[in-house]
């Protein structure tokens, strides 16, 4: 980052975070945890490990398969997690 990448003050950085709007407002239960409440439902994200890595995404306790997906580790299974998480907030 350089100088030229900065807010001029902590003002214009207010006003900035004001502009942001949250879509789902995602929660790290643990590192291989998310939940949310959206729309009076839960959902929940988790790495489930076992013979297969995967990220899991539930809704209301029951699986989403649309949103599921298979990882070669742990690892990115949580790195998945989060660009998820990332791509639904803002």
């Amino acid at each position: 980052m350089t100088a030229d990448d900065r807010y001029g003050s902590a003002a214009e950085m207010r006003q900035a975070l004001e502009r942001l709007h949250v879509r789902e407002d995602w929660v790290r239960r643990s590192p291989e945890s998310w939940e949310a409440e959206i729309d009076g439902r839960m959902h929940t994200m988790q790495v489930e490990s076992g013979k297969i890595i995967e990220t899991v995404y539930r809704v209301n306790g029951r699986r989403r398969n649309d949103n599921c997906s298979k990882a070669g580790s742990v690892g990115e299974a949580i790195a998945a997690q989060e660009r998820w998480v990332y791509s639904h907030t803002f």
